[in-house]
């Protein structure tokens, strides 16, 4: 039985700086609720993340992380984000998001997309 309040148990992790960069994300935003996470046919590997604050759940969405930001993310994508970890890296005044992604066989030089 599949229910839109089921989790996948942490399937996706954030570092202690990821959450802290999501929750300033989530408090500029009074309706998000949660961080959708998913892939998309793009970039020069292929495959690109999507990172967005939304406001509902899905109807066919889990919730991939139990610590203090909710991650939504649909089923379907998980084999490509099963143990993947978000990281954000402060460089002076340019902060980034960092994917280390266990199942990623490739990534372009730029990093924004990869290949599973």
């Amino acid at each position: 039985m599949s229910n839109n309040t089921e989790t996948l148990d942490n399937a996706i992790t954030l570092t202690p700086s990821a959450q802290d960069h999501f929750i300033q994300v989530l408090s500029a935003d009074a309706t998000a609720k949660a961080i959708r996470i998913g892939i998309k046919l793009s970039g020069c590997s292929g495959q690109s993340y999507v990172l967005e604050p939304a406001m509902t759940r899905l109807p066919n969405e889990k919730l991939a992380n139990h610590g203090p930001i909710p991650l939504w993310v649909d089923p379907a994508q998980l084999p490509a984000l099963r143990g993947l970890e978000i990281d954000c890296i402060q460089d002076g005044l340019n902060k980034r998001i960092v994917f280390n992604n266990p199942n990623a066989k490739g990534t372009c030089g730029c990093g924004e997309s990869f290949t599973s």
